[in-house]
């Protein structure tokens, strides 16, 4: 092998390693369950998780599989009523040193099938914010999120958790797990990330 050969191998693998680096992987089972939207929701959020939970338990296996699906019903106040900017949110995300995933990949080719409809991420391979832009307005913000492990990014997800909450007055529905966080409680986000 040519020592020029040797360097395309090692070219190749770094810009492979950079592009995986750049790009936030979306999974349609990961679509809004875990889910960042306005606090006028809190009543209608409290009842659903109720029946969540108590739907979950009533078809939940020993094997931890579940024997049917409920379709959840859509938010009395939607994310895009609010009219959040976002190139305000990203202004948001950048001044808390959130990096900005550069492509977002999606799972399965089919998962958006609408043209207008843009998908942004930022954050890190252990927690991942992506959002939906519609025009200049925000459709809908969710998280995906894995064990984080270092305490500097930690600070940076609390700290722009709690900003979200403050500036637009949001709250997080983990549907996975039944819990509501109030983002304008730091307490209550840094007990969710732990």
């Amino acid at each position: 092998m040519s020592i020029f050969r040797i360097f395309d191998f090692f070219r190749l693998n770094t810009d492979a390693a950079k592009q995986e680096a750049d790009t936030a992987t979306l999974w349609e089972d990961d679509y809004l369950q875990v889910e960042i939207i306005p606090s006028d929701n809190l009543a209608f959020l409290q009842q659903q998780l109720k029946i969540y939970s108590a739907f979950g338990e009533a078809h939940r296996t020993e094997e931890g599989f579940y024997t049917d699906i409920m379709a959840r019903q859509s938010n009395p106040v939607p994310t895009t009523d609010k009219e959040f900017r976002a190139d305000t949110l990203e202004n948001i995300l950048s001044g808390h040193g959130m990096p900005k995933y550069r492509r977002v990949e999606y799972g399965n080719d089919y998962f958006f099938e609408q043209k207008e409809v843009k998908t942004k991420a930022y954050g890190f391979k252990s927690f991942t914010l992506f959002f939906d832009v519609k025009g200049e307005f925000i459709e809908n913000i969710w998280i995906n999120i894995k064990q984080i492990t270092s305490p500097a990014q930690l600070k940076i997800i609390t700290s722009t958790l709690y900003d979200l909450g403050e500036s637009y007055n949001l709250l997080l529905v983990d549907w996975n797990t039944d819990e509501l966080i109030d983002l304008k409680d730091k307490r209550q986000i840094s007990a969710y990330l732990r």
